[in-house]
C-alpha cells in the first residue's frame, strides 16, 4: 500500500506521461502483477478536485488507479476544509469544524508537531490524516486476502464504506 499525504503547490496540476504511467505501472504491475494500492490525499482548499474551468485539477488525486481521500469529522459530515469531486474515491475521519478532531502519535517529541509522544487535531488533521486512515484499511484487507488485486481492494472499500452528510452530496466510495 502506497499512501500519498501530500500535494502540489499549484491549484491546477496535471501529470505528466511519465507521471501517469508510473502510478499506473506500480498499481497494476506491483505486488507480482496484483498491483499496489495507492492512497492518495484529495487537499485542503474547499475546492473540486478536478475542475478545470473553475482552476482547479488534482492531477494524481484524479488519477483513476489511485483512492482519492478526502476528510470528514466526528459528526460524518465533509470537513469544512476537504476538497472534493467526482473523483473522491472515500472519505475518511479527521478534524473539521464542528467535531472532535483527532488524537496520533508523534515519536518525535519536540521535533514533531508539539511535545511529547501525541499530538492533537491542533497541531495534526486534514486529508493528511485521512489519508494514512485509509491506507491503513487496505493493508488489513490485504492482511486478511493478500490475493485481492489493487481494484478488487478498492471495490471492497466502495461496497463497504457508508454514505454520509447527504445534505453535502454524500460522500462515499465513488459509484
Amino acid at each position: 500500500v502506497i499512501s500519498c499525504s501530500w500535494g502540489v503547490g499549484a491549484r491546477s496540476f496535471t501529470l505528466s506521461t511519465s507521471m501517469k504511467q508510473s502510478i499506473t505501472r506500480a498499481a497494476t504491475e506491483g505486488r507480482g502483477g496484483k498491483g499496489c494500492v495507492i492512497v492518495f490525499a484529495a487537499g485542503n482548499e474547499n475546492s473540486d478536485i478536478d475542475d478545470v474551468a473553475g482552476g482547479t485539477r488534482s492531477g494524481f488525486a484524479i488519477h483513476p488507479d489511485v483512492i482519492a481521500v478526502s476528510a470528514s469529522n466526528s459528526r460524518d459530515q465533509r470537513s469544512h476544509y476537504s476538497n472534493f469531486g467526482a473523483a473522491i474515491w472515500v472519505c475518511a475521519p479527521s478534524s473539521g469544524a464542528g467535531g472532535q478532531g483527532i488524537i496520533t502519535t508523534d515519536r518525535r517529541g519536540s521535533a514533531g508537531y508539539q511535545s511529547g509522544d501525541y499530538t492533537t487535531v491542533e497541531k495534526f488533521g486534514g486529508t493528511s490524516s485521512s489519508t494514512p486512515l485509509v491506507a491503513g484499511l487496505c493493508a488489513l484487507i490485504l492482511s486478511v486476502n493478500s490475493d485481492l488485486t489493487a481494484e478488487e481492494v478498492k471495490d471492497v472499500l466502495k461496497i463497504t464504506a457508508d454514505k454520509i452528510d447527504p445534505a453535502n452530496g454524500n460522500y462515499d466510495a465513488a459509484g
